[in-house]
């Protein structure tokens, strides 16, 4: 596993475990590209 896939596979760990709003995990990429307040309750900051 290379180094971008691994921050990959973490990135959809962590938006497949937010569970506040209920939505497909290409809506919570969207998101949280959009609102950093979602961002930082994925990333748990």
């Amino acid at each position: 596993m290379t180094y971008p896939e691994f921050i990959e596979k973490i990135a959809l760990d962590l938006l497949k475990s937010e569970e506040t709003k209920n939505m497909s995990i290409k809506s919570k990429r969207l998101v949280a590209a959009w609102d950093n307040e979602f961002l930082l309750k994925v990333l748990r900051i």
